[in-house]
């Protein structure tokens, strides 16, 4: 033994082992502050969380696809009285089945500390009947302005809008809230989209991020005879929240008697979210459009595809390692300015996001493209377009381009002056190479 192990001897290290220590150096804090000081144990918490089970046999759920209203009701009553009586939490628990209800149930129950846990994406599924028109699963008052809720969670689950059978837009998810958790779920359906989180933080929070794994939204498909927009993701909040492995897909979208179509969008509320893994695919007129509003989003093993006009659009202070874009290669003439990367956009840009936080027409700057490909555009589309460079981006792109006309497909617009550029397609034997002046 050696040091102060050998100097206190085999009782004393281990006596010394068995306890927590502290050190403290804050003007007063103790007499020697280099003396290890015990930490006080841990006094219990009293905890009064409850389980309630929508499959217990009071509420008489079947699970069967046939109406369920009255359990779901029922159930959803209990969690709120639950916790309106001063339960600390509530486990809201979704056997396997598929739970259907109607228009006499607010399905509102992400409150503080409520967990709502499914057996599994796929098993346990919550769908809205026709007609039923509102939002199938929002935070607690969400409809009357209520909120901002925190601290709950949703996991293996999925929740069907059913946005084809009603007749206004609809969302699967709505929420207004922060710091919470995502996991394993599956949003389906949904008319105006998938999921919606929206929270602007005043500074008064402490723990603000939300956490989203495992996420698939699929099939948001807006409403037909309708020009109202869908989304796979609209989120205006909370800021700096995490993303990992989620899929946005939708092939009923942007069909001729239909709105525009997103895969993720970012706006006002939103700032500085980190995402990895994250697959968007399908019938997008923008697969990723990151707003100056939310101050950039950081991407890493990304990849967008088939997006009619952009598969991403970045606005400043963003960074993306690794991933791709694919094209269609115009898609038989029917996608034919499809644009793998796109530094900023023109305003007025056709089917641009118009809602409320999100910015039409906008420059890019300082935005890192690291490690990268684009592939599969064919002019008057282009793997990159810089048409609205505002300058200060460092951009590394591998590209393959298709068509006669490879060096319109490689990029679109001129980089400015003071743009880091180099896109090599070793296949058509073309390179833009820019590189700033040494100093």
């Amino acid at each position: 033994m050696k040091g102060a192990a050998a100097t206190i001897g085999v009782a004393g290290a281990a006596a010394f082992a068995g306890s927590e220590t502290v050190f403290r150096n804050e003007p007063n804090a103790v007499s020697n502050p280099l003396t290890p000081q015990p930490v006080a144990p841990l006094k219990p918490v009293a905890r009064s969380a409850t389980q309630i089970d929508l499959g217990a046999a009071k509420y008489g759920a079947r699970g069967d696809g046939s109406d369920d209203s009255i359990a779901l009701k029922a159930w959803r009553d209990d969690i709120l009285a639950t916790l309106d009586a001063g339960a600390s939490g509530v486990y809201a628990t979704v056997p396997i089945g598929v739970f259907t209800f109607g228009p006499s149930v607010t399905l509102d129950i992400l409150a503080d500390n409520v967990h709502l846990q499914g057996d599994s994406r796929g098993g346990s599924i919550l769908r809205q009947l026709p007609q039923r028109n509102s939002d199938a699963l929002t935070t607690r008052g969400y409809a009357t302005q209520e909120g901002p809720t925190s601290g709950f969670s949703i996991s293996d689950i999925t929740i069907d809008g059913n946005g084809a059978q009603q007749s206004t837009a609809t969302w699967c998810c709505r929420i207004r809230g922060f710091n919470y958790d995502i996991a394993n779920v599956d949003l389906l359906n949904g008319g105006a989209g998938a999921l919606s989180s929206e929270f602007i933080d005043t500074g008064v929070t402490k723990y603000s991020e939300a956490r989203i794994h495992g996420l698939g939204c699929h099939e948001y498909l807006g409403v037909p005879g309708s020009q109202e927009p869908t989304y796979g993701i609209l989120w205006a909040g909370p800021h700096d929240s995490q993303f990992s492995d989620v899929t946005l897909s939708t092939l009923a979208a942007a069909q001729p008697d239909r709105g525009s179509s997103y895969g993720f969008v970012q706006g006002k509320g939103a700032s500085g979210e980190y995402v990895a893994n994250l697959h968007v695919w399908g019938r997008h007129h923008y697969g990723i459009w990151a707003d100056p509003v939310a101050n950039g989003v950081h991407l890493v093993n990304v990849v967008a595809e088939g997006a009619f006009m952009a598969n991403a659009v970045l606005g400043s202070h963003c960074s993306w390692a690794g991933g791709e874009t694919f094209g269609t290669e115009g898609n038989n003439g029917q996608q034919p300015q499809e644009v793998g990367i796109s530094l900023g956009i023109a305003t007025g840009a056709p089917h641009v996001p118009v809602g409320p936080g999100t910015t039409d027409g906008f420059l890019c700057t300082n935005t890192i493209v690291q490690a990268a490909r684009s592939w599969k555009f064919a002019a008057p589309g282009a793997c990159v377009d810089f048409s609205h460079s505002g300058g200060g981006n460092l951009l590394t792109v591998l590209c393959a381009t298709e068509g006669s006309n490879a060096r319109d497909a490689l990029y679109r617009g001129v980089p400015r002056p003071d743009d880091e550029v180099y896109l090599a397609d070793p296949n058509a034997n073309l390179r833009l190479i820019q590189r700033l002046a040494s100093t």
